[in-house]
């Protein structure tokens, strides 16, 4: 199995690849702000939200700094290139499931403080807001989703030689 500076290696080559052919396409205001929501998802993926975000002292998990305590819980609860469609915790590394699984429990752990916040000072206008932004970025957000989920394509490619 590949290391994970071999991952971030071969991620950030594939990165260079689409930022010159995005150039190449420049012309197209569309395919420049599409391509700047699959960029950002893609090096997220990569750096942040890796398949490998289930094992402690990872490159992924190291970049939190001081912050990697709140991926401990998920750590604890994902097995490691677990694959199993019916089983959540073999998640990790399955397509689709395993990037929506990071994404879901990092929305969770900040909408946590939020709805704290909202239900201790009975102000539930943030939730408001929130949710209004959800739905007016909800292009957006799929195009960032898509991003990391093609990170971590090529990090399933490299663990399992194609095998997913």
């Amino acid at each position: 199995m590949p290391s994970g500076k071999t991952h971030n290696t071969l991620n950030s080559l594939l990165l260079l690849f689409f930022s010159v052919m995005s150039i190449y396409l420049w012309h197209d205001n569309k395919i420049i702000n599409d391509a700047v929501f699959l960029f950002a998802g893609y090096i997220i993926g990569t750096f942040y939200l890796s398949p490998d975000l289930d094992l402690k002292n990872t490159k992924s998990h190291n970049n939190y700094g001081g912050l990697k305590l709140v991926w401990i819980p998920y750590i604890n609860f994902m097995s490691h290139r677990g694959r199993s469609f019916w089983n959540p915790k073999k998640w990790s590394h399955k397509t689709i499931l395993g990037s929506f699984s990071r994404v879901l429990y990092l929305f969770i752990l900040l909408m946590i403080p939020v709805l704290t916040l909202s239900i201790l000072t009975k102000d539930y206008s943030f939730i408001k807001v929130m949710i209004s932004l959800i739905v007016s970025a909800k292009i957006q957000l799929i195009e960032l989703f898509i991003g990391i989920e093609i990170s971590a394509q090529l990090h399933y490619k490299l663990d399992f030689g194609g095998k997913n």
